[in-house]
């Protein structure tokens, strides 16, 4: 199986500009969606799906779960798990990078058959011929560089600790995003780049 995260910042205001990042405090109300996607399931029965989200301590703020749909002849199905909110969230900027963490278990007849862990951020990003970009409600100017997927010296192979290594240095050097180009990046690129507190410009 393998899951997916999606958040949207939320708020309780009125306004029909609906002010959701509350910029001062870095926190904001957050409704989260789990997907999961699983593949072969019709050969078991009783098949459920649970989740807990934990902070960045590991102390568990949400949890939702659900069962597989009953009519369905795909053998590879992707299920939306019901939505969960998380109050007073953290929120993932450039210089805070705070991840949260989404453990997932799929059971077949009471006994656990798959699990998987991803990291998330939350956060708000906004795009408008007005005032440019902004993070979190904050007006934040793109300072980075055009990246190709390959190491230099190190080859075209994925190294998470050279990816790592690049990533820290650029931050040293007062950037705050890369561009990709051309060829697929690894999937631990963006993992790399949301626990340093890069921005990515996916191509």
């Amino acid at each position: 199986s393998s899951a997916g995260v999606q958040t949207l910042p939320s708020s309780t205001s009125n306004s029909s500009t609906r002010q959701l990042v509350n910029s001062l405090t870095k926190r904001s109300n957050s409704t989260t969606s789990i997907q999961v996607e699983i593949d072969g399931w019709q050969k078991r029965k009783n098949v459920s799906i649970r989740a807990k989200v934990l902070d960045a301590e590991g102390k568990v703020v949400a949890t939702t779960k659900s069962t597989m749909p009953k009519y369905t002849k795909q053998t590879c199905t992707e299920v939306k798990l019901p939505e969960i909110t998380l109050t007073d969230a953290h929120l993932w900027d450039i210089d805070s990078p705070y991840l949260y963490s989404a453990d997932v278990v799929v059971e077949a007849d009471g006994m656990v058959v798959d699990s998987v862990r991803e990291q998330f951020g939350i956060r708000k990003i906004e795009f408008s011929k007005d005032f440019g970009f902004k993070l979190n409600g904050k007006k934040v100017f793109l300072k980075g560089i055009s990246n190709h997927h390959d190491m230099g010296a190190l080859g075209a192979a994925s190294f998470d600790d050279g990816i790592e290594r690049m990533m820290r240095r650029l931050k040293e050097f007062g950037f705050n995003h890369i561009r990709c180009s051309h060829n697929p990046y690894s999937e631990s690129f963006t993992k790399i780049a949301d626990r340093v507190g890069l921005l990515i410009v996916d191509e």
